[in-house]
């Protein structure tokens, strides 16, 4: 995440999963041994596990402008069409759960993920979300100095009873 008094990015994590992250790392190698054996479908392995490898997906608000953009990045080159930033009624921090099933024949494997979700809560209680975090504090953090600078309210919905933090 970074957040200055003009700029907040972050990245999402869900995205760029470590699999994917190792098997662009795996199809640059190979890539790379088949450019050095003269193959030319090593050029084609290598940039598909280099984007791979490096693919980014995230939001970024630019503060005074008051505009906001869904990016991609790769090799740290951010692309997205930036939008005008809609009314903001609250910004929240709730808990999601995300559930992944796997089968491969008679092998079931289950995988449950817990993390802490910012959202801008906009008209309609439709959403824009703006970051994902592991741990409660650094999302309160993140939040609240969001929305100290977009100056708007903060509900804590992290616990069984919703808290207004600002």
């Amino acid at each position: 995440m970074k957040q200055t008094g003009e700029l907040y990015r972050n990245q999402f994590s869900e995205v760029n999963m470590p699999q994917f992250r190792f098997i662009g790392w795996l199809l640059s190698l190979a890539g790379g041994f088949m450019l050095w054996k003269l193959n030319p479908i090593g050029f084609i392995l290598f940039v598909a596990g280099m984007v791979l490898a490096f693919f980014r997906e995230g939001i970024e608000i630019r503060i005074k402008e008051r505009q906001f953009r869904s990016y991609i990045s790769i090799f740290s080159i951010f692309m997205g069409k930036w939008k005008p930033l809609p009314e903001i009624e609250y910004i929240t921090l709730f808990n999601e759960r995300v559930n992944q099933e796997a089968w491969l024949l008679s092998i079931h494997g289950n995988t449950l993920d817990e993390h802490i979700k910012v959202a801008l809560v906009l008209g309609n209680h439709q959403q824009i979300p703006v970051g994902i975090f592991k741990d409660k504090e650094m999302a309160v953090e993140a939040a609240t100095k969001l929305a100290t600078q977009l100056g708007t309210k903060l509900l804590d919905y992290t616990t069984k009873d919703q808290v207004w933090l600002l």
